[in-house]
């Protein structure tokens, strides 16, 4: 547990000094040493909750990643968050993949989570197009007719 900074309190300090163990916890890890020797870590349900989102996307993106590697179809339609990427070709995965890597990266360093979710629903967007020809060529249709001009 040397990478968690935080601040040890006995369990007797719980009943003790609740409100400065709880203060405490508001503010960094918190660990406290039961009387057995093993040692909790308190921490707020937002922190937890928020450790456990990016424990399974971390998860899902190495599935991912490790399928797209080896060409593996049916390994990326079983990464999880990311089975979408399935539906993509293959220059589109490897875009898509150095877009959640970056903002994994970012979200891994104290970032928010929301433009991870935020990226992997466009890219979601991007798949249906990609899994839907007729609306796929009304898209690129777009591209070959020249804009209006605005004056």
């Amino acid at each position: 547990m040397a990478d968690i900074s935080s601040t040890t309190y006995q369990a007797s300090d719980l009943s003790r000094n609740y409100r400065h163990v709880l203060n405490s916890a508001r503010q960094e890890d918190t660990l406290i040493r039961d009387t057995d020797g093993e040692t909790l870590l308190m921490l707020s349900l937002d922190r937890a909750r928020r450790d456990r989102t990016m424990s399974t996307l971390l998860a899902d993106f190495a599935r991912l990643l490790h399928a797209h590697s080896k060409g593996d179809r049916l390994g990326i339609i079983n990464s999880g968050k990311f089975s979408f990427a399935a539906l993509l070709p293959n220059e589109l995965q490897n875009e898509m993949l150095e877009d959640i890597y970056a903002a994994l990266q970012i979200a891994q360093s104290g970032g928010s989570l929301d433009s991870v979710n935020e990226l992997i629903e466009d890219w979601i967007a991007t798949s249906d197009v990609w899994a839907n020809d007729n609306l796929r060529q009304e898209i690129f249709a777009v591209d070959v007719i020249p804009p209006a001009d605005v004056l």
